[in-house]
């Protein structure tokens, strides 16, 4: 078995590229060759393996192009498409798998479409909604609300929905246009891994009734060490993006008047979070040393997400270091919160249920107690690299004996494969 991971970035620049980059790094050191595609080159030593070969482009991510060409890179990189097809072209089918992790910020669906005219089996992570949403987050921008609409319908190419503008959403329903007709042709050969059950079930709804489908959540890299002494703390801790659908100014709107609460990110809500709460604190973003030290002074961490947040791999790390974690039904991740065990639940937009969670953790014998079960129930079953390459093993060698057989797919909505770390 040999593996070609394909991914615009080979270092850590979001979830995406980093479960890639650690993926094959675990896949080499279990002693499968791993070739990894890439149009970003890396810039440490973590693909550094006898295993494991970069293959790169050499080119950089649409953000640092001009306009004119990042839209037509975009849409079709044809750099990208050739030296990926010169790359199948020395890889065996019969016992190569291909996996997808990120195109759409360099390479383009160009890699995407090469492999579907090959005889390569495929898989694709779901990490976001980009394989069947325009937008890829089923969220609009505009009234701040989730999106229901049918992806690709006249509905949605005529909702003003995206972040930035109607004409990047133009492009964006350009670029997506032919993935559709894509999924249907590969259906019987490829299929998609859903880092969450609640992601899987928005994502499967929209794509051909024979993909397969396989849950498996991401890994973190966590060591073990001494759980944090949240009865001792008083801040409320959120990390990452400060975006609108990240639900920032609700937590900021919720903890005002009563609570401390810090935001440890970057983005366009932080006027609107200090609007919100003139005592909340921004934290610059910054590297693992210091997001460790935010949650070392964190009575609990907060995510409160408004979309269908796919994972969220902010959940484990605090459970990891014995942080309750009070979650939106938003979060892909609250399927390892136990109610009142670990964290706490609540429905997302509602400020006063949000409220009531920071009332509940408050309590300082109680955030103790839930911080302990939060630690006791993660190192009981932790979200390793090697869980989450056995399961990628293990989901290859299905895949590759589907194809040797020539089995089709039973065309059925319940045929998920739950493999939850």
């Amino acid at each position: 078995m040999e593996a070609i991971l394909i991914s615009d970035y080979a270092d850590a620049r979001g979830g995406a590229a980093k479960v890639a980059v650690m993926s094959a790094r675990g896949l080499a050191e279990r002693g499968i060759p791993v070739t990894f595609f890439c149009a970003v080159p890396p810039e440490g030593a973590s693909l550094d393996h006898p295993l494991l070969r970069v293959e790169c482009v050499g080119m950089q991510d649409v953000w640092h192009q001009s306009r004119f060409d990042a839209a037509i890179n975009g849409l079709a990189n044809r750099r990208s498409a050739d030296a990926f097809s010169a790359l199948l072209r020395r890889s065996n089918p019969a016992h190569t798998i291909l996996h997808f992790h990120q195109w759409t910020k360099a390479l383009s669906p160009s890699v995407l479409r090469v492999a579907a005219n090959s005889p390569f089996t495929a898989l694709v992570t779901a990490h976001d909604y980009l394989s069947v949403c325009p937008t890829g987050t089923f969220f609009d921008h505009g009234t701040r609300q989730p999106c229901g609409l049918k992806p690709l319908s006249l509905a949605c190419a005529l909702r003003r929905c995206d972040a930035r503008s109607q004409a990047h959403k133009a492009l964006r329903l350009v670029r997506q246009a032919g993935l559709p007709s894509l999924w249907r042709r590969v259906q019987d050969r490829w299929g998609f891994i859903h880092i969450s059950p609640a992601a899987a079930e928005v994502t499967r709804s929209f794509l051909p009734e024979r993909v397969r489908h396989f849950t498996i959540s991401d890994p973190i890299d966590a060591v073990q060490a001494q759980p944090v002494s949240v009865e001792a703390n008083e801040t409320f801790l959120y990390l990452g993006r400060l975006l609108p659908e990240k639900g920032c100014v609700d937590l900021a709107a919720a903890a005002a008047g009563g609570y401390a609460v810090a935001f440890m990110g970057e983005g366009s809500e932080k006027d609107a979070i200090l609007a919100a709460n003139a005592q909340a604190r921004i934290l610059p973003w910054g590297d693992a040393g210091a997001v460790d030290l935010a949650l070392g002074n964190a009575r609990a961490l907060v995510l409160p997400s408004l979309w269908q947040e796919t994972f969220g791999m902010v959940v484990p790390e605090a459970l990891a270091r014995g942080i309750p974690v009070i979650a939106s039904d938003r979060v892909g991740a609250r399927v390892l919160i136990e109610e009142g065990a670990n964290g706490l639940v609540y429905p997302a937009s509602d400020r006063a249920g949000l409220r009531r969670c920071l009332e509940t953790l408050s309590d300082g014998a109680r955030a103790a107690a839930m911080g302990r079960d939060a630690y006791r129930r993660y190192w009981a079953k932790p979200l390793s690299i090697s869980a989450h390459v056995e399961a990628l093993v293990q989901t290859y060698g299905e895949m590759l004996s589907l194809a040797a057989s020539g089995a089709r797919v039973r065309p059925t909505r319940s045929l998920a494969v739950e493999r939850r770390l």
